[in-house]
């Protein structure tokens, strides 16, 4: 279960290509290239899967993250339980942001015309 539109993912380590290829194939994979070029493989934590596949991932985990609802990654956890606490203390801040062309002109109301 999801809080506050933040959701626990789990990061495989190196997993066996049939794994990534069973998960691929059901497009359950969410890959995020850091800025150095390292390639992290991402699965929704919380998704059912069959016990011989949930075996598997258990097994290549190498740790958990959290993510947005829009998919932007937060931060990354060792353990399952300190990802969820995480989680539930986790808050959606929203931010305006107003980009405007140097083009346009703007009436300052405080100056006279």
């Amino acid at each position: 279960m999801s809080t506050n539109a933040v959701y626990v993912y789990r990061e495989l380590g190196d997993a066996p290509d049939s794994l990534l290829d069973w998960l691929e194939k059901r497009n359950q994979l969410y890959v995020i290239v850091r800025d150095n070029g390292d390639e992290h493989v991402f699965i929704d934590n919380e998704l059912p899967r069959d016990s011989e596949i949930t075996n598997a991932i258990i097994a290549n985990t190498k740790g958990f993250a959290l993510f947005t609802e829009e998919g932007d990654y937060i931060g990354s956890y060792r353990s399952l339980d300190r990802a969820i606490a995480a989680q539930g203390s986790a808050r959606v801040v929203v931010q305006a942001e107003v980009e405007a062309d140097a083009d346009d002109d703007f009436e300052d109301d405080d100056k006279p015309a």
